[in-house]
């Protein structure tokens, strides 16, 4: 009887490890959670081999020690200026120019020569419109250029911010945007 107890209890521990995203979502195989789903109101996966950066507030993962290709998830609550996408994106002000609110504007900061090469394109994650944005531009410290791939979904008055980070350094960016796409983004939930 004890030894049955035992086995018990080591199942209900192991079952709260494997569940420790305070989720009771199923996994996706092959994938493990890149999120504190008990502080944000997403389950954000990533494949099993990516390192996992931070989970409290935002979330992030990586590739590998090599590859520091990377997913991050931000959540940005809609002011009374910023309420949809388009808004977040590229705001105008009364004058028609760029608003500095907006995250267009805001690229210049962080990267010069940015290059936008797809802008708004329509697409949904879990069941939720969404828009999709491509980019480049170089880091204003290192010159190194990076590659973006941005998914912004509106829900509960926020925008979820879904990035993608790469180099075009030994083919990286192509090498791992079918991982994001076809599993990363395909699993991302609400919760």
């Amino acid at each position: 009887m004890k030894k049955i107890i035992s086995i018990v209890l080591i199942a209900v521990m192991a079952l709260g490890i494997f569940t420790s995203c305070g989720s009771n979502k199923e996994i996706p195989n092959g994938m493990k959670y890149a999120c504190n789903t008990d502080i944000v109101d997403y389950s954000f996966f990533v494949p099993e081999s990516w390192i996992v950066d931070a989970t409290e507030g935002y979330s992030m993962a990586h590739v590998s020690k090599e590859d520091r290709s990377s997913v991050s998830v931000l959540q940005f609550n809609f002011t009374s200026d910023i309420r949809t996408i388009d808004d977040w994106w590229d705001k105008k002000d009364t004058n028609g120019e760029a608003s500095e609110m907006s995250y267009k504007s805001k690229l210049s900061n962080t990267l010069k020569e940015v290059n936008i090469i797809e802008e708004g394109k329509e697409t949904s994650v879990d069941g939720v419109a969404a828009k999709s944005y491509l980019f480049t531009g170089k880091e204003l410290s290192s010159g190194i250029e990076y590659k973006f791939f941005v998914t912004a979904v509106a829900k509960n008055g926020s925008v979820y911010i879904i990035t993608f980070t790469s180099t075009d350094t030994n083919n990286l960016y192509e090498k791992n945007i079918s991982t994001v796409k076809d599993k990363i983004l395909a699993n991302f939930r609400f919760n």
